[in-house]
């Protein structure tokens, strides 16, 4: 629907000024998803009513049941040059003809022939008013929308500093600084590194179902009479299986670490696997594996026998 301006006018000119037809529009050969002909296909309908060729006619047609249209036109020329439809808002006849008339019932003011290119100027400036209108209002419920996300971008980016502020606050706690051997992973990096390996390091006490509780605990004592005492280390760990004992313990640096692995005397039976040395806060963490040897015996052998040769 055009919007409509206040205060404008409506010109009603004599049937007798414009030219008139009633059109079949059911001999037009119907067309794919199309249900009312086109303007200019009821054109060549009404053409060949008019004294003049269709081009220079502007007409509205208007339907009225059985497949039927009114024709009522008129000259663009005569449209553009009166000067009484410049601010005028409808152009209708009086009047129905009567050879037009009495085939249909048609109220005579529903026909505006100010429409299309002939459109009334105030209809325009009133639709371009509606269209600035309604793009502004789209403009600023845009710019809501994107102030709205930002400030829940700008929320959630302080929550996460807030959380990684807290994070760093943890990790300060567990590597504080310190004068041993500085590692150049990053906090977490480190505390994951950490966490697998003490799993590992648990997950191999947890295989010792198949030794018995005496013998284990005798080849723990021998291999404790071969450790090293020059050296310093915190016994982190010891675990003993049937095929393996795993020490972790922590020390003040890799040489010491390194001088610490030299200095035991690893028993005949057992074979002594490359150390892993990994930096902690305060100095590194040996983790040594001795694995038996396939040929060595369960029951008598050096670590088995150190508590005098008792079984």
């Amino acid at each position: 629907m055009s919007p409509v301006p206040r205060g404008q006018r409506q010109v009603v000119w004599s049937a007798h000024r414009f030219y008139w037809s009633l059109l079949d529009a059911s001999v037009l050969p119907k067309r794919l998803f199309q249900r009312r002909p086109d303007p200019q296909t009821l054109g060549f309908l009404f053409e060949s009513d008019l004294p003049v060729p269709i081009d220079r006619i502007h007409a509205v047609y208007v339907p009225v049941g059985d497949n039927r249209f009114i024709a009522c036109g008129i000259e663009h020329e005569r449209l553009t040059t009166d000067l009484s439809l410049r601010e005028a808002l409808t152009l209708s006849p009086d009047e129905i003809p009567e050879d037009v008339e009495q085939e249909c019932a048609v109220d005579p003011r529903s026909i505006n022939l100010l429409s299309g290119p002939h459109e009334s100027a105030p209809v325009r400036r009133e639709r371009r008013r509606l269209v600035a209108e309604s793009a502004a209002i789209t403009v600023l419920f845009l710019l809501a929308i994107v102030l709205g996300a930002e400030r829940r971008i700008n929320a959630l980016n302080r929550a996460t500093a807030e959380v990684q502020a807290k994070g760093q606050v943890v990790y300060d706690e567990i590597y504080p600084a310190s004068t041993f051997a500085p590692s150049a992973q990053p906090a977490p990096l480190r505390l994951i590194a950490e966490l697998r390996q003490l799993g590992r390091t648990r997950g191999g006490g947890v295989q010792s179902t198949d030794i018995e509780g005496p013998r284990a605990g005798r080849t723990l004592a021998a291999l404790l009479q071969r450790w090293p005492t020059e050296q310093p280390i915190m016994t982190e760990s010891i675990s003993v299986t049937p095929a393996s004992v795993i020490f972790v313990g922590l020390l003040p640096n890799t040489p010491v670490a390194q001088e610490f692995v030299s200095a035991f005397d690893v028993p005949d039976e057992w074979e002594a696997r490359q150390p892993q040395i990994s930096a902690v806060t305060d100095g590194v963490r040996l983790t040594w594996r001795l694995v038996r040897r396939p040929n060595a015996p369960l029951g008598s052998n050096s670590t088995d026998s150190a508590d005098g040769g008792h079984p």
